[in-house]
């Protein structure tokens, strides 16, 4: 029997944690599903550990290490089901997870993509996906993006869209070429799908957390220690014009000024203000977006890398 939904998970170096996310996975309600673990070159014994786990439903499959947008889409690439669906190798789902997610798309044809509360854990914060407009009164059901919603109200609901929340139909995944993989990518690389997807399709809204995400195990989403890179929409924005309905270009164009400001605000930080000074060329429009208590642009481009250069050249002679 051809599955219906297909589960794909990207795995690196997660030894400690893969085999709760693929349990909570091979223990659904609803069971017409196959899963893909890739893995992604991992070193830490990994691999072997999935490997031993029988199941008829689990195939896996090792890449050389190339991120995980690469590896999501070595999965999509696998998938002849009606659904697509991806989940990180340190999260877990709620047991009916896969079963709201196929009940509520077949029940209302015209949303192409689910989407659901997540808890992170151990912190214990919901992330509910509320819009600023609804956040008292909104119920679960068929949601449509705004074309007035300000940048910060964009942002909001691109946060939406953790990895494991979200059940799509396969077309829909395809249509837009997976995850961002247009070079090496370890940050955003799930933004640049979920933006394309959220200008153009009706959501199914599930307010009920069925996402459990561990952010102890999560070494490049909000675990991350290091600064965030410049984010690929940023790089590579011209995909995402071409594929944003027209209504809502403006918008589009707002939150990319948003986003370039606070890319711009990292980047001068690390010192780093040959990436800085390209991306204030390339999106003027982030002075718009700087608060009263920072400093103005060009002197933020200049102060605060070379402050940068003082430190490193103060800790390299003590």
């Amino acid at each position: 029997m051809t599955p219906s939904v297909t589960v794909v998970i990207a795995l690196y170096n997660k030894v400690g944690y893969v085999k709760a996310t693929i349990d909570s996975v091979l223990n659904q309600s609803f069971t017409n599903f196959q899963l893909i673990v890739v893995d992604d070159g991992s070193t830490d014994g990994s691999a072997e550990l999935v490997k031993e786990l029988k199941d008829v439903r689990l195939t896996v499959v090792t890449i050389k290490n190339s991120g995980p947008g690469v590896a999501r889409n070595v999965g999509l690439a696998m998938a002849e089901s009606s659904y697509v669906t991806f989940i990180d190798a340190d999260d877990y789902w709620h047991v009916s997870f896969l079963q709201e997610a196929v009940s509520a798309l077949e029940k209302n044809p015209s949303c192409e993509v689910w989407l659901c509360a997540a808890c992170w854990e151990p912190a214990g914060e919901k992330r509910v996906p509320y819009l600023p407009q609804d956040k008292s009164n909104a119920q679960s059901g068929p949601w449509k993006l705004e074309t007035d919603y300000t940048p910060l109200e964009t942002a909001e609901v691109i946060n939406f869209f953790a990895t494991g929340a979200v059940v799509a139909r396969t077309t829909v995944i395809k249509k837009y070429h997976g995850y961002f993989d247009f070079v090496r990518c370890t940050s955003g690389e799930d933004g640049y799908l979920w933006m394309q997807v959220m200008y153009n399709h009706i959501i199914y809204r599930e307010h009920r957390a069925l996402l459990h995400i561990n952010t102890e195990g999560s070494d490049l989403g909000i675990g991350r220690v290091s600064l965030k890179p410049v984010p690929p929409w940023l790089a590579y924005p011209q995909p995402i014009i071409d594929n944003c309905p027209k209504p809502y270009i403006t918008s589009l164009l707002a939150y990319f000024n948003l986003s370039a400001f606070l890319a711009f605000r990292r980047e001068v930080y690390q010192g780093h203000a040959w990436t800085a000074l390209k991306l204030l060329l390339r999106y003027p429009g982030l002075s718009a977006y700087r608060n009263k208590e920072y400093p103005p642009i060009v002197f933020a481009l200049v102060w605060y890398p070379f402050k940068h250069y003082v430190r490193r050249l103060v800790k390299k002679t003590t």
